[in-house]
């Protein structure tokens, strides 16, 4: 069973000292993710063999709810409202696996898209990757800005130049 006293008490730490929080970059020295700050508020030894283990047993977490929370993908917004709804004796997931902003548990909408809105292929809604390259590998098309025009049209109002 979740122990959501020690889940809250990291997250107000994170909320408190966000400096020391790096859920991408895992378990340093003077960083943590939230299963580092878990193992260390434990009163265990910093130690990257066990870290999940032993936040997993201080936090309660069952393995799919751990798997979720120790995610490099997790946000700080994400912890703390997963947190904030078991602090209410809500689950986070409906029924669907699905949290209230619509992802599931792997971080992706009902049409496969990301928090950032890329797909599993790495393109966006448009068929764009992150460099902003088609399919064909090509850049989207210039931006032309016509010469600078006698009238601008602005909030349904005429504005001479």
């Amino acid at each position: 069973m979740m122990n959501i006293e020690n889940l809250a008490r990291a997250i107000n730490h994170i909320l408190d000292h966000p400096e020391t929080w790096d859920q991408k970059k895992g378990h340093c020295r003077t960083t943590h993710y939230l299963a580092g700050l878990g193992q260390i508020m434990a009163g265990k030894e910093p130690c990257g063999a066990t870290v999940q283990d032993d936040a997993r047993a201080f936090f309660g977490a069952d393995l799919e709810d751990s798997d979720w929370l120790f995610s490099p993908r997790r946000t700080i917004g994400e912890l703390h409202g997963f947190a904030a709804a078991a602090a209410q004796g809500v689950t986070y997931f409906d029924r669907a696996g699905r949290d209230r902003d619509g992802f599931d548990r792997a971080g992706r909408d009902l049409e496969g898209f990301d928090r950032d809105g890329f797909d599993r292929a790495g393109r966006d809604r448009a068929g764009f990757d992150r460099a902003g390259r088609d399919l064909e590998g090509k850049p989207p098309e210039k931006i032309i800005v016509p010469p600078k025009a006698q009238h601008i049209k602005r909030w349904g109002t005429t504005q001479r130049t």
